[in-house]
């Protein structure tokens, strides 16, 4: 008796691997540019409503890519990578014991002003673009602000909250929300996604939601002095942080 219960005990993991297994899901896909090439794209997938990451890899050299096995339910799926939009799929159902198939995932350009694109790929800049005045990353904490219009030392420009002259931006939380706030009658624009030379940024808006934002999103400033500054997240943010990593191109218009 004593041995047949002991058998009973050790084949209940087992029994137990195979029926997660058999439960579980999975999806596959391909991630291309727009002319259909492959893309090696990092990939996030987080689960839903908590919007926690829960898995992250990298789609291969020729942008196909499958996750592991996923318990059933609805996922958002993250796809970035240099030189290319952000892209984001919402409620992504795995079903029990079923692969899903995603098909071609396509991540538009950037623009040149994206860190790691050549620039040269996009020929020759278009007659909107004016001379540059300024680019640089920038780490902006909360209660500070950057003048776009100039380069920005590493970390905050605004010391102790101060506010910086000339100021284009600052980071802000409001009603328990990360926002980025313009100043000074500079405006944040409201285009999605924005042209690429931000030659569009003509209205906007004072405010912009940043928590989930991150690598691959970009938007347009239209600084107090006149300028339009193309602007993109270089790191993820959530509605915890403290601070945004941005990189920025402002051009005269």
């Amino acid at each position: 008796m004593r041995s047949v219960i002991l058998g009973a005990v050790l084949s209940f993991p087992i029994l137990a691997q195979i029926h997660s297994a058999n439960s579980n899901g999975r999806f596959q896909g391909t991630v291309v540019d727009v002319a259909g090439g492959g893309v090696r794209a990092v990939i996030r997938v987080l689960q839903q409503p908590a919007g926690s990451v829960i898995l992250s890899f990298n789609a291969t050299d020729t942008g196909a890519f499958q996750t592991d096995h996923l318990p059933p339910g609805a996922y958002s799926i993250i796809f970035f990578s240099p030189g290319f939009r952000r892209r984001e799929l919402r409620n992504v159902v795995i079903g029990a014991g079923r692969t899903t198939a995603l098909g071609e995932i396509r991540l538009d350009l950037a623009g040149c002003d994206n860190p790691g694109t050549n620039c040269d790929y996009f020929g020759p800049a278009p007659d909107s673009v004016k001379r540059i005045v300024e680019k640089a990353n920038v780490v902006l904490r909360l209660r500070c602000a950057v003048d776009l219009d100039r380069k920005g030392e590493p970390g905050c420009l605004s010391r102790g909250g101060t506010r910086v002259p000339n100021a284009d931006i600052r980071l802000a939380r409001e009603n328990a929300t990360l926002y980025l706030v313009a100043e000074n009658n500079a405006a944040i624009s409201t285009a999605e996604p924005p042209a690429s030379d931000c030659s569009l940024v003509m209205a906007g808006n004072n405010r912009l939601a940043v928590a989930g934002l991150g690598p691959g999103v970009d938007f347009c400033v239209r600084t107090n002095r006149g300028s339009v500054s193309h602007v993109f997240f270089t790191d993820d943010v959530e509605n915890e942080s403290t601070a945004v990593s941005l990189w920025y191109v402002t051009r005269t218009r």
